[in-house]
């Protein structure tokens, strides 16, 4: 029954998590609450970003040249 004040829905919480690699990279990222709604990333040894995988748009890759240089 409409008592004349109007209602909206309730604010979605969002909550994101993240997860560490002991050289303090960045490794996964779990978004809205949801273990399927994540990202991955993997890093060579000099702690290089080497790829992403993300469950919304799935795998990038991050080729580098012989300097470690990130190419485009």
């Amino acid at each position: 029954m409409f008592s004349g004040h109007p209602q909206r829905p309730g604010d979605m919480h969002w909550r994101q998590r993240w997860e560490y690699d002991f050289r303090n990279n960045l490794v996964r990222e779990e978004r809205n609450r949801d273990p399927f709604d994540a990202s991955r990333r993997s890093y060579d040894s000099t702690g290089k970003l080497q790829q992403q995988e993300d469950s919304r748009s799935g795998t990038v890759n991050w080729p580098q040249d012989g300097a470690g240089n990130p190419l485009a």
